[in-house]
């Protein structure tokens, strides 16, 4: 891989674009467990940078690393700009002079820029801070380095380590900021500079894996497989999407770990559904609705979340359940794993044992499934009968 300064600031871009439209949502995390304006300030510090792309994109890597910085620190208030600043500035003290970022430049970046927040602002993993998702990357990465420069898919796995870092900190205490003044230290809150840390590594990771065609964006535009969100969602929502695709970036990997490990590719297969359909049928006694009743069940199954989820058009005459999805997040979440359309399309029919898992806890229901947008169909087609009409 190869990042010049011009493909970086399009990826600081990015993460701008990102946080900009995740308002309502960092806010609101926020104001649990500070004052409330968060959001405000590292969107005031990525839009200056976003802002100054025309005077910027002509610096070396180091030069550009150290302005970025400069102007993080002068732009957003409070100690997250100076630790913002510092990690940036920390990057390019140490980063020798190069015409381009590859994978080790990269990791020596993301570490240092870790280095500096950690010096800086005196903390450390599990403080409950921006620090904690930037942390477990780093440490994945350090692990996958070697392997990421012959298959930079593993920087997924940097990406994954970064969303469990942003998670973890809803069971921390809080050892810095003004949640630790709380009397349960902000346990059972999402600390909003994790979040924020995070997209910005999940928006780095995308561009680079945009730009290294991994998501087989040349191969793709004969691609059959049609599927882009057609709605305009809450943040809500598409908080819930990007869960659903990290589920099944997680399966895909636990797939393919499999296949590398030379387990034959029908043993494979019969694991993940096994695996799969038994969880469906874990959630069809215990999750669904306990009703023989199809109208219950589909109000149930395909409850309102579920249905702006996957821009669904439901009918439902208590005789059958009819529904069409438009969109599908683990398809999204797959095609940037692969341009192999039949294993895609392999994929979704395991993933749909579980829902078949579901309806066989049902003993007057029934499962059928028609077109899938797997398969390079418009839509997918669920329909769940009541066998007794």
């Amino acid at each position: 891989m190869k990042m010049t300064t011009i493909d970086y600031l399009e990826y600081v871009e990015n993460a701008y674009k990102k946080i900009n439209n995740s308002k309502e949502y960092v806010t609101n995390l926020d104001s649990e467990l500070g004052d409330g304006d968060h959001w405000i300030n590292i969107n005031m510090g990525l839009e200056a940078v976003v802002e100054k792309k025309e005077n910027l994109k002509n610096l070396t890597i180091k030069d550009l690393l150290k302005n970025i910085g400069m102007i993080l620190m002068t732009k957003i208030g409070g100690s997250s700009g100076v630790l913002y600043g510092s990690s940036y500035i920390n990057a390019a003290k140490n980063l020798e002079e190069i015409e381009a970022i590859d994978i080790e430049a990269l990791y020596s970046i993301m570490n240092y820029q870790l280095l500096g927040m950690m010096e800086r602002g005196n903390t450390e993993y599990g403080d409950k801070t921006m620090v904690d998702p930037l942390y477990l990357a780093v440490e994945e990465f350090k692990r996958e380095k070697e392997n990421i420069k012959s298959d930079i898919k593993n920087l997924i796995k940097v990406k994954e380590a970064a969303y469990k870092g942003m998670l973890a900190t809803k069971d921390m205490a809080a050892k810095k900021g003004r949640g630790r003044y709380r009397e349960d230290k902000g346990v059972g809150h999402i600390d909003a500079g994790a979040v924020t840390m995070f997209y910005q590594i999940e928006e780095l990771v995308n561009y680079i894996i945009n730009k290294e065609n991994i998501l087989i964006e040349e191969e793709n535009v004969m691609s059959k497989i049609v599927n882009e969100p057609k709605k305009e969602v809450s943040e809500k929502i598409k908080d819930l999407r990007g869960a659903i695709e990290h589920r099944a970036t997680w399966f895909y990997c636990m797939i393919n770990e499999a296949r590398k490990a030379g387990i034959p590719e029908e043993k494979v297969e019969e694991f993940a559904r096994k695996s799969i359909f038994n969880c469906g049928c874990f959630h069809g006694k215990t999750v669904q609705a306990q009703t023989d009743d199809l109208k219950v069940f589909g109000e149930a199954f395909a409850n309102p979340n579920v249905v702006d989820i996957f821009e669904m058009d439901v009918k439902n005459d208590g005789k059958e359940l009819a529904i069409d999805f438009g969109y599908c997040p683990l398809v999204s979440a797959w095609k940037k794993l692969t341009n192999d359309e039949k294993d895609i399309a392999l994929l979704c029919d395991i993933a749909m044992d579980g829902d078949r898992g579901i309806i066989s806890q049902y003993e007057n229901f029934e499962f059928e499934l028609g077109k899938t947008i797997a398969k390079g169909d418009a839509i997918c087609e669920v329909r769940i009968r009541d066998k007794r009409k």
